[in-house]
């Protein structure tokens, strides 16, 4: 099973995140997707000038993965240029480093860029809605931007799974999300989730609101081992 996809450092965010073809409506576009570090790779390399190994130094990555950024940022510019798509940016494995002074950046914090969050619920009541205990067995997933908090329901499309196959891409409609946050999820699920470059973060919020703002405010615990639900194993959504 790949590992997760390590984070990127970044310096600066975009200043539009999106940009679509003139003249016609953002329905009847299609979408491409630029990640915050491809956005990051194609600033310090393309518009900055920087050779691949000091970019690699400002990302913390290696050389190679800049030049795998890169590739992938030019692959989705040409398509959407060439296709007449909408541009967003948006999401990815990334944190952004706060700008201070040479003499307080041994207090230099971090802030998470994490865009689209799943999460769990029982109802359709969006951000009011409340977390729901276990991540398969969810009627509906909740996915909320975290910019915006502009969210958007999805039907379990995994829920009748039989116990131990649960398929967690499945569960989320295919949404790819950049993060879920849940109250209980199985080792299986964690390790599917975060092998797709989706983080899990274990919430003991009431709501949808309140876990954002946990989120926003770097509060959650990312979910490891040591928080899998016991009783589904290495298989086990939960």
């Amino acid at each position: 099973m790949p590992r997760p996809p390590k984070c990127r450092n970044i310096n600066a965010e975009p200043q539009a995140c999106y940009f679509k073809p003139r003249g016609i409506p953002l329905g009847e576009l299609e979408e491409v997707r630029l990640k915050l570090d491809e956005f990051e790779a194609l600033r310090l390399v393309d518009l900055e000038g920087m050779h691949h190994a000091d970019a690699s130094r400002k990302m913390k990555v290696s050389r190679q993965t800049v030049g795998n950024i890169l590739a992938s940022a030019h692959r989705k510019i040409a398509e959407a240029l060439s296709h007449g798509k909408a541009l967003k940016i948006e999401g990815g494995p990334v944190r952004l480093m706060s700008r201070l002074p040479k003499a307080s950046r041994h207090r230099t914090t971090r802030k998470e860029i994490i865009m689209k969050i799943c999460i769990p619920t029982a109802t359709k009541d969006g951000l009011k809605a409340g977390v729901y205990g276990h991540f398969g067995s969810a009627p509906y997933f909740t996915l909320c931007d975290s910019q915006t908090l502009k969210c958007e329901i999805i039907d379990n499309g995994n829920l009748a799974h039989e116990h131990g196959m649960c398929n967690p891409l499945k569960a989320v409609g295919g949404a790819k999300p950049d993060a879920v946050a849940v109250g209980g999820i199985g080792m299986g699920a964690i390790r599917g989730l975060n092998a797709a470059g989706i983080r899990v973060f274990i919430s003991t919020e009431p709501t949808v609101e309140t876990t954002m703002a946990a989120i926003k405010s770097g509060r959650l615990k990312e979910a490891d081992a040591s928080c899998a639900c016991g009783g589904h194993g290495e298989q086990g959504c939960h």
